[in-house]
């Protein structure tokens, strides 16, 4: 089963006056990308529907769970796969297995030997925790995965043409993609957090 998020940012909708709506859902692909069918699940806080705009996944260690992280309640909520497969199409934060809380300004989530790795990031500061410690990380981290020779690679949305495009000095640049040995990783002063001149 492949599970991809969707989010967008909340937009007025004509059919429902000035109320935003927001589109954030989990498809569930039960035969790859390719399935033409996928199962779409809409995402809620509470009862009254208010969305739930999470911003990352990342899976349990047990391999049996999906964690979708929440960028502005600094939380994750954990959903069994088997749940997910058979739920509704609308899923309330209540419903979540259990609630993890999360370093400020979170954007992306990874599990190594037990250890939670989290990416805290703006366009212009970043940060990543685990259960070491934290360390100063390139500004605008999003997902994070580890490869099979234990080197960390992150996803950086500063590096996009949406913050590089105001100039150089305006935002800092990082490549989109980049690989990380994470023992060479050096603990910064401070707030841990990782600052540019003009960001």
């Amino acid at each position: 089963m492949s599970i991809v998020y969707e989010k967008r940012r909340p937009k007025p909708s004509t059919l429902e006056g000035s109320r935003p709506v927001d589109t954030g859902r989990l498809f569930l692909f039960a035969d790859g990308l390719q399935d033409p069918k996928p199962k779409v699940i809409k995402l809620i806080k509470n009862p009254s529907g208010t969305p739930l705009q999470g911003s990352f996944l990342f899976e349990d260690p047990s391999g049996e769970s999906l964690w979708i992280g929440d960028y502005k309640a600094t939380r994750a909520y954990r959903f069994s796969y088997a749940y997910l497969r058979n739920a509704p199409g609308v899923i309330s934060i209540d419903q979540a297995e259990s609630v993890r809380d999360l370093p400020p300004k979170p954007n992306g989530a990874i599990f190594l030997q037990g250890d939670l790795w989290v990416a805290s990031s703006t366009a212009g500061c970043g940060k990543l925790t685990n259960g070491q410690g934290t360390v100063g990380f390139g500004p605008g981290a999003e997902e994070l995965e580890f490869d099979s020779t234990g080197r960390l690679w992150a996803i950086f949305e500063a590096g996009s043409l949406k913050y590089s495009a105001a100039g150089v000095g305006i935002r800092p640049f990082f490549p989109l993609i980049t690989q990380f040995d994470p023992s060479k990783l050096v603990e910064s002063v401070g707030e841990h957090c990782v600052k540019y001149v003009g960001a």
